[in-house]
């Protein structure tokens, strides 16, 4: 009798062994297909967004109703649930937080209805003929930058931009409200479109540049960004602007008046 119960205790192992070996070998397999981690990111860095229209960016990789979003100028542009809103022409930076990490687009927001582009005033192709009467040749004339009730020397930039800027100004100065913006810079509205040619530029505390085309940007710090350079503050520190520019917003006019 013990010899019967041994021998089919025996069978019983040899039938059961193979099975086992086949469950971990298939539990071996399962723990390599693991999902490899979606990297988390944007599904845009940068945007630029007609005044009154909408977008929506998502944050991949990570679960929508656990992302935080928010704006760095509401006047500018609002987010909810990602869907972006352009309210007026500026800059934004759009922020979405998610699991104490934080995600972030720049936005611009342009015009939605292209302003006239002022020319610079062409010479004449007619030639004067000498009058009888030595006149005097007209003055040479200058723009002048105020910042507040500050002067300040400008050396401007031989382009388009600042001809067709001298030509804005002529008949009367141009008083820009200006807005602090990022902890590096003051940008207002000029309430024209100027010839532009914006190359991708690092900037530095004192430079002038035009943003967008109708925009005047004055940096007491350093961004990097698209712009076309006007000039540069040339009697001012870099803690002399901080001082002057860091401050809250300021007026910016500019007038063209005769050389001295």
């Amino acid at each position: 009798m013990k010899r019967f119960l041994f021998a089919a205790f025996l069978i019983a192992l040899i039938v059961l062994m193979p099975s086992c070996g086949d469950k971990q070998a298939a539990a071996g397999t399962d723990s390599s297909k693991s999902p490899q981690k979606q990297a988390i990111r944007l599904t845009k860095s940068r945007l630029t967004m007609e005044q009154g229209a909408s977008m929506t960016i998502k944050l991949k990789g990570a679960k929508a109703g656990k992302v935080k979003w928010s704006s760095s100028s509401k006047s500018v542009a609002t987010v909810s649930k990602g869907k972006i809103k352009a309210k007026k022409t500026g800059r934004a930076t759009i922020t979405a937080r998610y699991k104490n990490k934080k995600y972030r687009c720049k936005v611009t927001v342009i015009q939605q209805k292209e302003e006239p582009i002022i020319e610079p005033e062409q010479p004449s192709d007619s030639t004067e003929q000498p009058s009888g009467n030595d006149e005097q040749p007209a003055a040479e004339k200058q723009l002048r930058v105020m910042l507040g009730k500050t002067e300040v020397k400008v050396e401007w930039k031989d382009n388009e931009s600042v001809a067709a800027l001298k030509e804005l100004v002529k008949e009367k100065p141009l008083t820009i409200h200006m807005s602090m913006y990022g902890g590096f810079e003051q940008v207002g509205p000029i309430g024209k479109s100027l010839p532009r040619n914006d190359k991708e530029t690092t900037t530095s505390a004192g430079d002038i540049v035009l943003y967008s085309g109708n925009q005047i940007v004055v940096f007491y710090g350093s961004n990097s960004w698209a712009y076309t350079r006007l000039g540069h503050i040339t009697d001012k520190t870099r803690s002399e602007l901080r001082q002057l520019l860091g401050n809250g917003d300021i007026t910016l006019t500019i007038s063209l008046e005769d050389v001295k």
